[in-house]
C-alpha cells in the first residue's frame, strides 16, 4: 500500500481506546472545561514509562478524540494549543501526543469518568456540559475510593461508598465557581447520577450534606430501568450485543467512507475517463476470451494501461482503488484497522528528551 494510502487510512481509522474512562488530573483544575477533558483523554494513554525508560504516547485523529469527548473541533483545537501553551502536552507528529507528567505538582491525584458516562450526561445537551462532567468524576473518584481512611468517620463514609461535602469543598476540587457546583449538583441529583436522601442533605457549610453514588444503588437502578419482557442478559449475551452493535456501526461508517471516497473519485475528469475505459474493456474482453484470443491478450494489455491511469488520478487525490470499497474497508476496521499502533516507542518529545 502507497504511503499516500496509509495517511489516508490513518484518518478514516477509528481506533479503539485501551480502556473504557478517563483520568483528569487535579493539576488541570485551572484550566477550562474542555482542556481538562481533553488533557485527561491523553493524559490517561500517554506519558508512563516502560522498563526501557521510553514513554507511551497517544495516536489518534482529532475527529476520533472529539467525538470520544463530544466536543466541537475548533474548540478541540483550542484546547490542544491551550494544553501545548501550558506545557502539559507535547505534539510529536500529526496525530501523536504525549502527556507531560513531570508538569503536574500532584501526578498521582485525579478523577475518573468513563467513556459511557461522558455520552450519557452530554446526550440532548446542546453544548458541552464540562463542570456537569468534572463534578460527576469528583463524585465518581471518591464514592469509589478504595484507599482505607485513618479518620473514623470518613472511613466509615467509604466503606458504604458515600461522601460528606459542601459546595464549596466540591468548586474548590474541581476548579469552578460555587454557582457552577450548584447547578451541576442539582442537575446530577435530577437525573439520578448521584444519590442524596433527605436527612443526608446538610443545612451549611459546616453541615455539609453527604452524597452517595454506591454500587448497590446503581444495580438497583439497572433493575428498574429493564422491562419484564426483557430480562437480564448473561455475559455472553451482553459480549455478543455488544458485537453486533459495533459491527453495525463499523458497516455504516464504511458505506459512508466509500461513498464520500467515490463522490471525491468522480469529480476528476482524469479517473472518470479511466474508469469509463476500463469498464468498455472489461466488457470487450469477456467477448473477445470466447472468440478471438489473441484479441483478449492485446486489450488485456490495453486495459492494463488505464488501469495505470487510474491509479494515478486517484493517487493525486490522496486515495486508491481499495478505499472506494465498502468492503474492504468494512474488513480493514472490524479486523482493528491500520498503523499507527494505540501506543508506541518514540524517540522524540518532551519527555524522552530529559
Amino acid at each position: 500500500m502507497t504511503e499516500t494510502a496509509k495517511l489516508q487510512l490513518n484518518n478514516l481509522i477509528p481506533l479503539p481506546f485501551a480502556q473504557l474512562y478517563i483520568k483528569i488530573p487535579t493539576g488541570l483544575k485551572t484550566l477550562p472545561s474542555g482542556a481538562q477533558l481533553v488533557g485527561g483523554l491523553i493524559y490517561s494513554f500517554s506519558g508512563e514509562i516502560d522498563k526501557d525508560g521510553v514513554y507511551s504516547t497517544i495516536c489518534r485523529t482529532r475527529k476520533a478524540m472529539k467525538d470520544r469527548l463530544f466536543l466541537s473541533l475548533s474548540t478541540l483545537s483550542r484546547d490542544i494549543a491551550k494544553l501545548i501553551a501550558n506545557g502539559f502536552i507535547s505534539r510529536l507528529s500529526r496525530d501523536e501526543y504525549i502527556f507531560n507528567r513531570n508538569k503536574l505538582k500532584t501526578p498521582d491525584e485525579f478523577t475518573r469518568i468513563e467513556f459511557k458516562e461522558i455520552a450519557a450526561i452530554m446526550d440532548g445537551c446542546t453544548r458541552v456540559q464540562g463542570v456537569r462532567l468534572r463534578v460527576f468524576a469528583f463524585f465518581n473518584t471518591r464514592c469509589n475510593n478504595d484507599k482505607k481512611c485513618s479518620e473514623p468517620e470518613t472511613e466509615k463514609l467509604r466503606k458504604e461508598h458515600k461522601i460528606e461535602a459542601s459546595y464549596s469543598d466540591i468548586a474548590s476540587a474541581v476548579g469552578c465557581s460555587e454557582r457552577q457546583a450548584i447547578r451541576a449538583v442539582k442537575w446530577l441529583l435530577k437525573h439520578d447520577y448521584i444519590h442524596r436522601p433527605e436527612k443526608d442533605k446538610g443545612t451549611s457549610i459546616t453541615d455539609k450534606s453527604v452524597y452517595a453514588l454506591d454500587r448497590a444503588y446503581w444495580r438497583r437502578k439497572k433493575r428498574k430501568e429493564q422491562t419484564p419482557d426483557e430480562p437480564e442478559q448473561t455475559p455472553e449475551q451482553q459480549a455478543e450485543t455488544a458485537r453486533q452493535t459495533w459491527l453495525n456501526e463499523v458497516r455504516d461508517r464504511a458505506v459512508s467512507e466509500s461513498d464520500r471516497n467515490n463522490k471525491i473519485a468522480q469529480r476528476n475528469k482524469r479517473y472518470n475517463e479511466a474508469r469509463k475505459r476500463i469498464v468498455e474493456l472489461d466488457v470487450k474482453i469477456a467477448y473477445a476470451e470466447l472468440y478471438d484470443p489473441e484479441k483478449a491478450v492485446k486489450l488485456e494489455a490495453e486495459r492494463e494501461r488505464w488501469v495505470s491511469e487510474e491509479t494515478a488520478a486517484l493517487k493525486k487525490l490522496g486515495l486508491t482503488v481499495e478505499l472506494l470499497d465498502e468492503e474492504y474497508l468494512f474488513n480493514l476496521y472490524s479486523n482493528g484497522g491500520a498503523p499507527p499502533e494505540s501506543v508506541k516507542n518514540v524517540v522524540v518529545g518532551e519527555q524522552n528528551n530529559k
